[in-house]
């Protein structure tokens, strides 16, 4: 019984989806690439905030639960080093951006 309601619904779910529209990505200026190397680096910055984030918060559990083991404490401030590096590391992407397009 289950598998006659698979097979009669499959089919239909499959013909339901339209096929998606690609953009046209055509390059015609030096300005196109400035933005597109913008718009990766603002994900790139995203992303960076929010893994610099979490390992804060990380760090903090890891610190709250160290109960005064050297081991625990030593990881939790090693994370909060790998946190701000990756602040400064998303900082920098996105200023060197901004310096290349002011040279441009």
């Amino acid at each position: 019984m289950k598998n006659k309601i698979l097979n009669s619904i499959i089919p239909a779910v499959a013909l339901a989806q339209t096929p998606p529209v690609v953009p046209s990505a055509s390059v015609s200026s030096i300005q196109d690439i400035l933005d597109l190397a913008d718009r990766i680096v603002g994900w790139a910055f995203a992303f960076f905030f929010a893994l610099a984030a979490f390992f804060i918060l990380w760090a903090a559990y890891d610190y709250l639960t160290a109960g005064g083991a050297e081991a625990k404490l030593t990881s939790a401030k090693n994370k909060l080093i790998y946190a701000a590096v990756g602040i400064g590391i998303a900082l920098v992407a996105r200023s060197v951006v901004t310096i290349v397009q002011t040279f441009i």
